[in-house]
């Protein structure tokens, strides 16, 4: 059995091996987020083409091992539902994936000191961060909304999807692939970091 799941060539219309793992849990947790597409060269006809989630054939026991999505944000809310300064730990979340966005090192993430005990449910491949940012930048919006508010994890269920997820008129063509892009900070709205301080004057300077 293939470790990653499949995609058909669009030219020669023969299955190969995508090399990559996304958790499938992800889009029936939140249809409307996207990671972004691929480029691959299928080994059968050597035409390179570019493919989105939304292309990936997996089997059902691929889904099986992959499908763990829903509850690594279980995990993400009783973390920083259980700490004592949830914003705060909200805020060291996003910023640690956020980083690793950039960077593509999950390594660095999955080592940083104050997030050892999320190890297991921090992402293990680039591919999955895009997915694991938004979620943690919901759950330190709804903080930064209600600082007092009990993060549950349907709040932030609700939020992901309120979010996320665009009702498109019946007769649109869907999009092949948007890219995941967290709304950036308004120029007033409290700065990301759990400074407190407003974004303009601290990491939107």
């Amino acid at each position: 059995m293939n470790k990653y799941p499949d995609v058909k060539c669009r030219n020669c219309g023969k299955l190969f091996e995508t090399q990559i793992k996304i958790d499938p849990a992800i889009y029936k947790f939140a249809p409307g987020i996207r990671v972004g597409v691929n480029t691959f060269t299928c080994p059968h006809c050597n035409t390179q083409d570019q493919y989105s989630e939304e292309d990936f054939l997996y089997t059902p026991q691929q889904v099986l091992e992959l499908a763990s999505f829903g509850k690594t944000v279980r995990a993400f809310v009783e973390h920083i539902r259980l700490s004592e300064t949830p914003l705060q730990a909200a805020s060291e979340l996003l910023s640690g994936l956020e980083q690793a966005s950039t960077t593509g090192d999950v390594n660095k993430l999955r080592n940083t000191p104050r997030l050892l005990k999320l190890r297991k449910w921090l992402p293990n491949s680039p591919e999955k961060v895009a997915a694991y940012v938004a979620v943690a930048h919901v759950i330190f919006q709804i903080l930064t909304r209600e600082p007092s508010l009990k993060i549950e994890y349907q709040t932030v269920v609700n939020e992901i999807h309120q979010t996320y997820i665009v009702q498109e008129p019946h007769n649109a063509t869907p999009a092949r692939s948007t890219k995941l892009t967290p709304k950036k900070p308004g120029r007033n709205d409290p700065c990301h970091c759990g400074s407190g301080r407003k974004f303009k004057h601290c990491h939107g300077s």
